[in-house]
């Protein structure tokens, strides 16, 4: 209930509740399930959170801005999170809540409340993240920009990656597809 600030676990068989989280703001980004059942929130008070599958938190980190967009999950299990704010950033976590690296985004990337996709892990390792101002930025495994490619439209649903193909669907109605 991101209106109570609150998660809730349930049961998949019967829809007790296992146990909830209260948060100290909104949660507007989706959350993540990491490959251990791990579940990392993040929200407008740009703090992000992983909780142990019983509900405890394992650790939390003060990113210094909202999450407002979905968060990514690496292979490996590695947060990729956008924060937004007067200065945007798209930010690598380890699994125990350490920076990996931080690639700073052009204000122009993130705007208001904007939905945002998630950014996404290509199979080369490189990651894909598209922006409000119709592009799609590709980075390095170290968080270094290396491409920009133009888009028709913003993105309007994460995207999906099928082997070297990348798909993006637009606001426009269009689908995207980028061999990479």
């Amino acid at each position: 209930d991101v209106y109570k600030r609150q998660v809730y676990a349930l049961d998949a068989q019967t829809g007790t509740e296992l146990w909830r989280f209260q948060g100290a703001s909104d949660f507007d980004a989706s959350p993540a399930v990491g490959p251990s059942g791990e579940l990392y929130l993040a929200g407008e008070d740009g703090w992000v959170r992983a909780l142990s599958s019983d509900g405890t938190v394992r650790w939390r980190l003060a990113l210094g801005a909202p999450v407002r967009a979905p968060i990514g999950i690496t292979r490996d299990g590695e947060l990729l999170l956008r924060t937004g704010g007067g200065a945007p950033e798209l930010i690598r976590l380890g699994q125990d809540g350490q920076r990996r690296w931080v690639t700073r985004l052009a204000l122009n990337d993130v705007v208001g409340r904007a939905t945002v996709s998630p950014a996404v892990e290509l199979p080369s390792g490189q990651i894909a993240a598209a922006t409000v101002n119709q592009e799609l930025l590709l980075l390095d495994a170290e968080g270094r920009p290396v491409l920009r490619v133009p888009i028709e439209a913003p993105v309007s649903a994460p995207p999906v990656v099928n082997g070297e193909l990348l798909y993006l669907v637009t606001q426009a109605g269009a689908v995207r597809e980028l061999r990479f």
